[in-house]
């Protein structure tokens, strides 16, 4: 019943989002994408579950706005929504493409801050998303999380159906390694918008705990006349 009811709020919340969706694309879970895009606002809502028994779930609000071709800026906030309401955190990330997607960030968060790198490669048959950071807790500054998103898509049907694997390796100092693994299929509407499920597999080394992660990618050019 629980499984029965995380499907049901998740399938809800992506109808929603579909109806009011005008344009949408996006690809792997964690990843930054490539640039926005100069004027372009877009609005990346995700739902994904924290645990499946109990039934744990959250909402991801993510945001970004293209100031020019090659700099952009992202902020988001993140929400417990079952059981008890509540923000977990916030952030912003200014980012500058150096050129060829080679792009630097630096996300601030209310917990901690995290340089980063962001690549991002793609033609008609596949992308690739690469991502490292560092991200440097407030209160605990000598043990750091030092690690990447790399994902690999491939457009099974170009425009319309892509699948991908992403790989999330991660060295916290003072507690070890670890990794998640997130296979995930994508949908391209077109004009309706882009919607995508992953299913992600974390503690590989630690016993796997699997949860499911679903979002929508929504893109405004506020420049087109």
């Amino acid at each position: 019943m629980k499984s029965l009811k995380m499907f049901g709020i998740i399938s809800v919340v992506m109808i929603s989002l579909f109806l009011v969706t005008v344009i949408g694309f996006s690809y792997a879970y964690n990843p930054w994408t490539g640039m926005t895009g100069d004027g372009t606002l877009a609005v990346n809502p995700f739902v994904y579950t924290t645990g499946l028994s109990p039934l744990g779930l959250n909402s991801t609000l993510v945001a970004n706005y293209g100031i020019t071709s090659s700099i952009d800026v992202f902020a988001g906030a993140d929400f417990t929504v079952v059981r008890n309401f509540s923000f977990n955190y916030g952030f912003i990330m200014p980012r500058m493409d150096l050129g060829g997607n080679n792009i630097v960030a630096l996300q601030i968060a209310n917990t901690y801050v995290s340089p980063q790198y962001h690549y991002f490669f793609e033609n008609d048959m596949m992308a690739l998303e690469a991502n490292a950071y560092v991200n440097i807790y407030y209160g605990a500054l000598g043990n750091p999380d030092i690690g990447g998103y790399i994902t690999g898509v491939y457009k099974l049907i170009n425009n319309l159906v892509y699948v991908y694997l992403e790989l999330d390796p991660k060295y916290t100092i003072g507690t070890g390694f670890s990794l998640n693994v997130i296979p995930g299929l994508c949908l391209n509407m077109g004009n309706a918008g882009q919607v995508c499920l992953g299913i992600s597999l974390g503690g590989i080394y630690n016993g796997i705990t699997p949860n499911i992660n679903a979002w929508y990618w929504i893109p405004f050019n506020l420049k087109s006349k």
